[in-house]
């Protein structure tokens, strides 16, 4: 029983000690958003914010982060806030080329 017992407390941690995420892999997580809504987002790239700002300012927001689940809740929170992504009419055309296949 006490096997057991010691069994599932070792998985239980590994599951839980799985979740937290460390000071560099919160900056890089936070580079790597903030470098692709940079390009990317249709309201950033057009210069409508002072991006840098938003950079320093959930900077200081990670401080308050310790789990993965937070982390992803603040850039989901940051992401909508930045305002609504039209769909794009041209991606959704499919066409019949072939690109870079020969036919033998």
């Amino acid at each position: 029983m006490r096997k057991a017992f010691l069994f599932i407390l070792f998985f239980l941690s590994l599951h839980f000690s799985a979740q937290i995420v460390s000071e560099n892999q919160k900056l890089e997580s936070l580079c790597r958003v903030w470098g692709f809504l940079k390009y990317y987002h249709p309201q950033v790239a057009k210069g409508n914010l002072n991006w840098d700002q938003q950079l320093f300012k959930k900077m200081n927001e990670l401080e308050r982060i310790n789990d993965k689940a937070a982390l992803n809740n603040l850039y989901s929170r940051w992401i909508e806030s930045l305002g609504k992504v039209n769909e794009c009419t041209e991606c959704l055309q499919e066409t019949d080329k072939t690109y870079f296949l020969k036919k033998l």
